[in-house]
């Protein structure tokens, strides 16, 4: 069977599209959990490590977004 690259294209964005949306939902998933520790922790350096990791799963989500909408 052969399929033109448009063909390919066409098949492998639905499960792009698919992939970036279970990701999303587990960077939400991860956000949720960094600001349930951030709201108990007191010690200050595990406060600044839960401030890292909310920006960090803030951006990478922020990006896919992106991604998502460009297609």
């Amino acid at each position: 069977m052969i399929f033109s690259s448009r063909g390919k294209k066409e098949q492998a964005l639905p499960c792009f599209q698919n992939d970036v949306r279970a990701e999303l939902t587990e960077l939400k998933q991860r956000m949720n959990e960094a600001y349930a520790r951030l709201d108990y922790t007191t010690d200050p350096m595990l406060i600044d490590s839960c401030i890292y990791e909310i920006n960090a799963t803030s951006l990478r989500y922020e990006y896919l977004l992106g991604q998502l909408k460009k297609l």
